[in-house]
């Protein structure tokens, strides 16, 4: 497995086939990362134009494109396949990762309860309270 050193990720995406993709600014350049669901972590692009970030990583409604940007000199690129075919159960898997101990949300144990009888995370409930989403 690769060990990241520094990361400094910025635009999260949870893609289609259910990676972590993040653009990424840091000691080792300015590119996209991947992270499996199991943690193996994945090159997926590099700044080779400017020394600008990318950023927006974000993917079609279809899946099949994933749209790109450089800050600088401002370019937008729609990246096409072959990616992994659709997998909501592996997108589910890393839409509700826990987060270090340190960062994990913290609610109120009526809040836990109405997310455990919804049958959502806590994290999911967290994320829809925060969105202003009415849980009962």
């Amino acid at each position: 497995m690769k060990v990241l050193k520094q990361i400094s990720p910025d635009n999260i995406v949870i893609t289609p086939w259910g990676n972590l993709m993040f653009a990424e600014d840091g000691p080792d350049g300015n590119r996209v990362i991947g992270i499996t669901p199991e943690g193996e972590v994945y090159d997926f692009a590099y700044n080779r134009i400017s020394d600008s970030e990318f950023c927006g990583p974000t993917f079609s409604p279809d899946g099949y494109t994933l749209f790109l940007n450089i800050q600088s000199p401002g370019l937008t690129f729609a990246i096409w396949g072959p990616f992994g075919q659709r997998n909501t159960g592996r997108q589910r898997q890393m839409g509700h990762a826990a987060p270090p101990r340190n960062f994990a949300t913290k609610l109120s144990l009526e809040m836990s309860e109405i997310a455990r009888r919804s049958g959502i995370s806590e994290l999911e409930a967290a994320a829809l309270l925060r969105h202003g989403v009415k849980l009962t």
